[in-house]
């Protein structure tokens, strides 16, 4: 009999770009759903990575895609009939069109003569389900890691826009998450007797610019849970830092940052991975906000680390290989309304969606001072600011590589968030041009780098523990 199949999940509950491209309106044609379509995993559309990613260096560049949603309960009924129309949807697979309103009124001025668009890598529209986001995204990541490249998948947008549903997804539409679990796994089963895997995980949040560990053994239940009355009290707060005083952010090799400290424990199958997810999504921090009754207060972070060495006899089956892959559920942007009570937990909310907003804006500023680099002008890139933010020190392997990283900014179509919706499309404008190197990582003694990133890795590891002890 065939196991029933069971879901990660992540959460408690499941200015426009410079330089728009003129296209006609978007038609009503649908593409293929789910596991029938051509771009789905293993697809000929699907992200590619370099060809030349087991042999040696390949230079490509961070894949980019957008998600629009369907329109909810509250866009489709708290709205006037004009707004409750989509106002963005995908063409063609590769671009955003936005059909404007012909109201003077609305939120700028007279509609224009042609429909304004935004190229992304791939584009989903809200007939496109889980499969196919991970078919033509994260899958050929996930390949590569499994090749002993790291990679990073992503997901990017405003609160309530889709991100944790795209990431953790439901029992009968699995999310990225699941699926790249799954995907893992099926590799480590079918290299057989040709290679020994060994696979690890951990998971963690960045929350107030605080790293956490969601496994820790002593880190309390629902910590930022809110009561459901909407009362000023907040459930089961960790208002310590003894939980996540040993976790150290340390310049490993080839000075990309390294997190020290997490537990980190072995898996052998999906199922253990989906059980440690869990354990950890109960204590991460959520809230009740304006826009989403769970709302994520802090960037989740999931970390796979996949480990490979040929079996006797079978030496052609490739070196030794160490990659991970960071599946990152990001909190979105709420703007803050000027005009609601002080209470202490509206406080506390705005304290949150502080730091979320600037660690999103130090990542933006991050990818803007790479894609500067990555253009056909290739000015130096200058000063990148990582170190602003715990969140973009984490990711600075994601961004700078060497790896592969896929981003799914998700967005809602409505008018009502139209301005929140620019800025994300502005964001995969940008993003979709930085370049980076995918690197396969040799562990074998005799590789050309391995003793010296060895003993750096070693020395990391013993100065985090002497500062653990310290502490």
């Amino acid at each position: 009999a065939t196991r029933a199949r069971r879901t990660l999940t992540m959460s408690l509950s499941s200015k426009r770009a410079a330089n728009p491209v003129s296209s006609p309106a978007p038609n009503a044609t649908k593409r293929p759903r789910g596991d029938n379509a051509k771009a789905s995993a293993g697809g000929e559309d699907a992200a590619k990575p370099p060809e030349k990613a087991d042999n040696g260096d390949a230079l490509g560049r961070i894949f980019v895609a957008v998600r629009i949603r369907p329109l909810n309960a509250r866009e489709r009924e708290g709205s006037s009939a004009e707004h409750a129309t989509p106002r963005f949807s995908a063409l063609d697979g590769t671009r955003v069109v936005e059909t404007r309103p012909a109201r003077e009124d609305d939120a700028f001025d007279a509609a224009p003569t042609a429909a304004p668009a935004w190229e992304a890598d791939a584009v989903f529209d809200r007939d496109d389900d889980n499969a196919a986001v991970y078919g033509r995204t994260a899958k050929s990541v996930v390949d590569a890691v499994l090749r002993g490249v790291n990679g990073t998948v992503m997901a990017y947008g405003q609160t309530s826009s889709g991100k944790t549903h795209t990431m953790s997804g439901t029992a009968t539409d699995p999310g990225v998450m699941t699926r790249a679990v799954e995907d893992i796994f099926a590799a480590v089963a079918a290299a057989g007797a040709t290679r020994a895997f060994a696979v690890k995980a951990s998971y963690m949040e960045i929350y107030n610019e605080e790293i956490r560990d969601l496994l820790a053994p002593d880190a309390p239940e629902e910590r930022g849970a809110f009561n459901n009355t909407f009362s000023n009290e907040r459930i089961g707060v960790n208002t310590s830092v003894t939980q996540s005083s040993h976790i150290k952010l340390v310049n490993g090799p080839r000075g990309l940052t390294q997190v020290i400290g997490l537990e980190e424990r072995i898996v052998t199958d999906s199922a253990q991975i989906i059980d440690l997810v869990e354990e950890g999504t109960l204590k991460r921090s959520v809230g009740r906000t304006a826009m989403n009754a769970t709302s994520s207060r802090s960037h989740a972070v999931l970390r796979i680390s996949v480990s490979s060495t040929p079996n006797p006899g079978h030496a052609l089956s490739g070196p030794p290989r160490s990659s991970t892959l960071y599946v990152v559920d990001l909190a979105g942007s709420e703007r803050a309304d000027p005009n609601a009570a002080r209470t202490k937990k509206l406080v506390q909310l705005k304290k949150e969606g502080s730091n979320i907003n600037q660690s999103l804006l130090t990542l933006r500023l991050c990818v803007q001072r790479l894609a500067k680099a990555s253009g056909e002008a290739a000015e130096p890139v200058g000063h990148v600011p990582y170190r602003d933010s715990k969140l973009t020190r984490i990711l600075q392997p994601a961004l700078a590589g060497p790896g592969r990283t896929a981003i799914v900014a998700a967005v809602t179509p409505a008018s009502s968030h139209v301005n929140e919706t620019y800025s994300t499309l502005n964001f995969v404008a940008v993003a979709k041009s930085v370049k980076m190197e995918a690197r396969v990582n040799r562990t074998g003694a005799g590789s050309k780098t391995h003793d010296s990133e060895a003993l750096k890795e070693l020395q990391a590891v013993v100065a985090a523990e002497a500062i653990r002890r310290k502490s």
